[in-house]
């Protein structure tokens, strides 16, 4: 039954990654808010991020450490959206970010100048 669980859990967590880019901002709130418990270290299902196929790479194998690009490119762009948006996905993108794949997924200046805005606006919300 633990398993049934577990395999039920990872199911969710699979669906919640398809809402990340939805049109409608409350569900990618909630996608990124119910995404953000699992990109913390330890949790037993983070290894599913990297084990996701993509256009790129159909058999799902990427770099250890890496994370699914479009995953990466979802949250870098949440972290423009709505205020509680952008804050989950700037938490997921903190947690994801301790491995050196993921930090290379980040090394974009674009993005980087979106952090720096955020941190150096005085009225920024996040």
């Amino acid at each position: 039954m633990n398993q049934d669980r577990a395999g039920s859990d990872d199911f969710q967590f699979i669906q919640l990654i398809e809402f990340l880019h939805d049109r409608n901002p409350e569900v990618r709130r909630l996608a990124v808010h119910g995404l953000l418990p699992y990109t913390a270290a330890n949790h037993p299902s983070r290894s599913i991020l990297n084990n996701l196929p993509t256009a790129e790479n159909s058999s799902g194998d990427l770099k250890p450490g890496s994370i699914k690009p479009g995953i990466i490119e979802d949250l870098k762009r949440l972290s423009e959206d709505q205020h509680m948006t952008a804050h989950d996905a700037f938490s997921a993108l903190i947690n994801l970010s301790d491995t050196a794949p993921v930090v290379e997924q980040l090394n974009d200046p674009d993005f980087l100048s979106v952090i720096f805005f955020t941190i150096i606006v005085s009225d920024s919300q996040i």
